[in-house]
């Protein structure tokens, strides 16, 4: 055994029958430590924070731009509108009152710039739009010919994915409208899409509220993928990793997959879900969810990394030369650290 014994508030250790496979790995620890390294850790499902809409709002859907703001698609008497929070859940602003009949789906470009609403209207003459505006709420653009949109995605070139409940299709456009592609009929087998999103590798989630399951598609809009054990799912988002998170209204419960539909864990918040509708996930893969009946956004996170340990220079030559020495005899040679290999 091998013991180090540092001085008050340094780092003490002990190595006991180190091989060198685990030295290499110590190394490449301390190089990462001294050199500053940290990693990005995908959400763990810790609840964070949650703040209201109002009471008689129903939060419906949410995106969230790189900023860490949040838009939040809302109905209910006297609301039908989008509201913008800041990332601690203080409203900015609010838009559409008087024009949005029934909004649901909400996307915001790359950009941050852009925001997408799908109206999903009463009737064929009231609403069934996609709305585009931009980030303060100014309408830009009204796009017509839609069977009641619900869900909207926008990928990393900007083009827009819409999920027609009434027409059981997935529409593809670009960001003027233009449509490129439908995908609809016996191929895709859809049964009121609710919920449309789009991952970094340019695969396409549908959840297909009719039949009690997630599809996943290619970008040309082939099924290669159906994820069972559904009831009902409603929202969906993806994360960096192209982790896939799940809303479901009716079993109040909102859960994240892998790419490969793996279930991975369960998203729940301290006080219980009542109607969970919207999911979205920001830049640093925290995870926002619409509690449509609690009128809240419920927000997870991952748990911080304890902060990195504070080693004086003396403690970590120490800790480098204890390693190098597991590794060989450690000995000076013209000034010099060198290893003899045993």
């Amino acid at each position: 055994m091998v013991d180090f014994v540092p001085r008050q508030g340094e780092l003490a250790m002990s190595i006991t029958r180190l091989t060198r496979s685990t030295t290499l790995a110590f190394l490449l620890a301390l190089v990462l430590t001294l050199c500053g390294a940290s990693a990005a850790f995908a959400s763990d499902g810790t609840f964070l924070t949650e703040w209201g809409t109002g009471a008689g709002s129903r939060p419906v859907a949410i995106d969230v731009d790189p900023a860490g703001n949040a838009y939040v698609t809302q109905i209910g008497a006297g609301f039908n509108r989008v509201e913008k929070f800041d990332s601690s859940g203080s409203s900015i602003l609010t838009w559409g009152g008087g024009v949005l009949v029934s909004p649901r789906g909400i996307a915001v470009d790359p950009s941050g710039t852009i925001v997408y609403v799908a109206d999903y209207g009463t009737n064929a003459t009231n609403g069934q739009y996609v709305r585009k505006y931009d980030a303060s709420g100014n309408l830009l653009d009204t796009w017509s010919g839609f069977g009641r949109p619900d869900g909207v995605a926008v990928d990393s070139a900007g083009n827009v994915y819409v999920a027609e409940r009434g027409t059981g299709s997935i529409k593809k456009l670009d960001s003027d409208g233009t449509l490129l592609a439908t995908w609809s009929g016996p191929a895709v087998d859809l049964n009121n899409p609710i919920d449309v999103a789009v991952d970094s590798a340019g695969y396409v989630y549908v959840t297909d509220r009719g039949n009690n399951r997630v599809r996943k598609l290619d970008s040309a809009g082939n099924v290669v993928d159906t994820w069972t054990g559904f009831a009902a799912p409603d929202g969906i988002g993806v994360d960096a990793a192209n982790n896939v998170y799940v809303a479901e209204y009716q079993q109040n419960r909102a859960r994240k997959f892998d790419s490969a539909g793996g279930l991975v864990l369960s998203l729940t918040p301290p006080t219980a879900y009542d109607g969970p509708r919207g999911i979205a996930v920001d830049s640093a893969d925290n995870v926002y969810v619409t509690d449509m009946e609690a009128h809240r956004i419920v927000v997870f996170g991952t748990t911080p990394p304890p902060p990195p340990v504070s080693v004086p220079a003396s403690s970590t030559w120490s800790m480098l030369a204890l390693a190098l020495g597991a590794l060989g005899v450690l000995y000076l040679s013209r000034g010099r650290l060198a290893i003899q290999r045993a």
